[in-house]
């Protein structure tokens, strides 16, 4: 199959094998049974929705949303090397009440004047969504508006104001939308003594990160 309208994993339990990379013009919804992207690690293209009730067997293969307007990923998903960019505003809804999962590459991203708006498909749930930080594993996430996103259980999401044009649309965890550093001396008795050394601990965005400074 290169290129249909729209898809159904069917309603059996069976396997479904690509042999060639699927380009889907509409909907993809697996049903039941499994979608396996191949020993290939063929791309799926997807202009439409995804819904998964079923097994998605990601591998190494690649997962772009490429549709126009606004799409939707419902249910629970591990992807590996997933992607939606846009040049128009758009928005991308992730299920309240599932679970996407990024073991790849992860790139989402909009252009200046033109936000990829992250939303939950239920206004003040956040969505959970889950990247994993091993090494060699990227993340590329610039121009993005994010709201009632829970990044928990994987490694910080990073979506900075300043430099990449990010806005915190409230109700986000485990996301980096600023950054920048401390300078200055620490007392222990309201400005007489001076500590040499220290340990830090600062909250951004309800993550914890303690860092031990020597301070003059």
């Amino acid at each position: 199959i290169l290129q249909i309208a729209s898809s159904t994993v069917g309603s059996s339990t069976g396997t479904y094998v690509l042999g060639s990379a699927l380009d889907v013009n509409g909907n993809l919804h697996i049903r039941s049974g499994t979608l396996d992207v191949s020993a290939s690690n063929y791309a799926i293209n997807l202009a439409g929705n995804f819904w998964n009730q079923g097994t998605f067997t990601r591998r190494a293969g690649t997962f772009i949303l490429d549709g126009s307007g606004n799409q939707t990923v419902s249910g629970s998903t591990v992807f590996y090397n997933f992607t939606k960019t846009v040049a128009s505003a758009s928005k991308l809804f992730f299920d309240y009440s599932g679970r996407q999962s990024f073991s790849g590459a992860l790139t989402l991203q909009g252009a200046n004047g033109n936000l990829l708006s992250l939303r939950s498909t239920r206004g003040n749930n956040a969505a959970r969504i889950i990247f994993d930080g091993d090494a060699g594993i990227t993340q590329t996430i610039d121009h993005v508006n994010v709201q009632d996103s829970n990044a928990t259980g994987g490694a910080t999401l990073v979506c900075l104001i300043g430099s990449e044009g990010c806005v915190d649309g409230l109700r986000n965890t485990n996301w980096a939308f600023n950054s920048g550093s401390l300078a200055g001396r620490v007392f222990s008795d309201e400005g007489v003594t001076a500590l040499g050394s220290v340990t830090v601990a600062l909250d951004l965005n309800g993550t914890r990160n303690d860092t031990t400074v020597a301070l003059p």
